[in-house]
């Protein structure tokens, strides 16, 4: 049987029988896969130090037959990933693991749409992957993913492209071209990552680079409060500042 990883609004996470009702109060976090491969993700990516996030089974209830997730030990370069709400969507950092899956093609246990990963996506993972060790050590400046909240399937990914320097952070963002009627994902998205990256303290400006022929993004970037900042005529940075 196929099982998913959920989570409650505690960061709590469980391991539950896919196609089964989702207890209340629990969300899908898009990664699948038989239930010793979930239970062995959730005890190696997802602990915190200092937390109850939990590795649990859902046969017996979202925190059944459970073991707790092995607490972080200095130097582990390991974190809970950061996991943000917007309205219709989940954003959750991916994990090196994923990344890495991703960066080859692979699926990584998530829900796609059409045959898996579009190229868009291998692109910004396998960018991911090469800025490995800052993102490592800076956690919640890689990739993350956009997971639909109805039914956890991926419709895009956004990428900062490194930790913050001199205040200012990078961000790109990729959404399947089936969104293609729906550009409200992609303002949803930009400004949820940009009120999360403004809460750190390292960051006064979230950056956006975007192609001036592009009308649809330069309007999403905008609905999300995004103004146009100075670059070459082709291509155009939009910035929003604290």
């Amino acid at each position: 049987m196929t099982h998913a990883v959920i989570v409650n609004a505690r960061r709590q996470y469980a391991v539950w029988p896919c196609g089964s009702a989702l207890p209340r109060g629990w969300h899908a976090t898009g990664w699948s896969g038989a239930e010793q491969t979930c239970l062995a993700l959730v005890s190696e990516l997802w602990h915190d130090a200092g937390t109850s996030c939990g590795a649990a089974s859902g046969t017996g209830g979202a925190a059944g037959r459970g073991r707790r997730a092995r607490s972080r030990t200095p130097g582990d370069e390991r974190h809970a990933p950061v996991l943000l709400a917007a309205e219709r969507l989940w954003l959750r950092e991916a994990s090196v693991l994923e990344a890495r899956m991703l960066a080859v093609g692979g699926g990584a246990g998530l829900r796609w749409p059409g045959a898996g990963p579009w190229p868009a996506v291998v692109r910004a993972a396998d960018a991911a992957c090469r800025a490995g060790d800052f993102v490592r050590r800076r956690p919640g400046w890689g990739l993350y993913l956009l997971l639909r909240t109805e039914d956890a399937q991926v419709v895009g990914t956004a990428l900062f492209t490194g930790p913050p320097r001199q205040g200012a952070v990078e961000l790109t963002l990729d959404l399947h071209p089936s969104t293609a009627g729906d550009r409200g994902y992609a303002g949803e998205a930009l400004a949820e990552l940009a009120r999360w990256s403004l809460l750190q303290s390292a960051v006064r400006q979230v950056v956006v680079p975007v192609r001036a022929a592009d009308a649809a993004a330069r309007a999403a970037l905008e609905h999300a409060g995004f103004q146009p900042g100075r670059a070459p005529e082709e291509r155009l940075r939009y910035v929003l500042s604290r």
